[in-house]
């Protein structure tokens, strides 16, 4: 059976991130059968220049107010038709030109996959690192520590069934999504899919979600003690990311990670 890819990547203000993104869609071995851009900019400078890009057949955008990041990633779902959807922040690129074969492929071995996630190349600590692990259900109070947003590919009918992204929250929807889907069957496809835009989010910002992941978790389980001591290690580790200690720690610990790869 094979698969339709819908990839859904919202912006603001950000036309230099989007033409990245653009590019890196573009070049893919399989192209999507459809691309949607929801722009939700205050100026019309990205308008401006999809009106004059020769673009594809497969690319939509739209280009009007919204009420953040959740309501955006709802617009592009609620237009997309395709049975897989992928949401490519702009910045974000896919890691090589057969990132979306690989996925469909995956989806395409079990039709009874509902999601799938892989690893994802990001910047801390003035180091660039590999990070996600495969997601494990009773480690939901460590927040989004082992799966990355940006490598999720999802089927529609999740989003039919579970729902779409919270628009209450500001930071942690992606967070409030995976608890909400994650007794679906998933794919974990151990190597890179993403490289993820550096400077997201300030390390305040970090703590904000954080703390907002924190409340979500609550919503849906009676934390235990696991909970309150992965909460207390990650602000320790929020404290020390930005330090010369732990820009040292992050690059060990991905030096440690590529001699792993080595091995295997």
């Amino acid at each position: 059976m094979s698969y339709s890819l819908a990839i859904v990547t919202i912006c603001f203000n950000n036309l230099q991130e989007l033409k990245r993104t653009i590019q890196s869609v573009d070049e893919q071995k399989l192209l999507p059968f459809e691309h949607i851009i929801i722009d939700g900019s205050t100026t019309t400078e990205i308008q401006d220049h999809l009106k004059s890009s020769n673009i594809p057949a497969y690319r939509k955008w739209t280009s009007e107010p919204d009420e953040g990041i959740s309501d955006a990633f709802n617009k592009g779902i609620r237009i997309a038709t395709g049975a897989i959807i992928h949401i490519l922040n702009s910045g974000d690129l896919y890691y090589d030109k057969h990132t979306t074969q690989r996925v469909l492929n995956t989806f395409e071995s079990d039709t009874s996959i509902k999601w799938t996630h892989g690893q994802y190349v990001q910047e801390m600590g003035g180091n660039w690192i590999v990070t996600g692990k495969q997601f494990d259900r009773n480690e939901l109070y460590r927040g989004m520590h082992k799966v990355g947003h940006p490598t999720m590919f999802v089927k529609k009918e999740l989003y039919d069934q579970h729902g779409l992204f919270d628009i209450s929250l500001k930071y942690a929807m992606d967070y409030d999504l995976l608890v909400r889907i994650s007794l679906e069957k998933f794919k974990y496809i151990p190597e890179p899919l993403i490289i993820f835009t550096p400077g997201g989010l300030s390390n305040q910002q970090r703590i904000k979600a954080f703390n907002e992941i924190g409340t979500i978790y609550k919503r849906y389980f009676k934390p235990s003690f696991e909970f309150y001591y992965w909460r207390y290690r990650m602000l320790l580790f929020y404290q020390l990311v930005d330090t010369w200690l732990g820009r040292k720690l992050l690059a060990w610990k991905h030096q440690k990670n590529l001699a792993k790869g080595l091995k295997q």
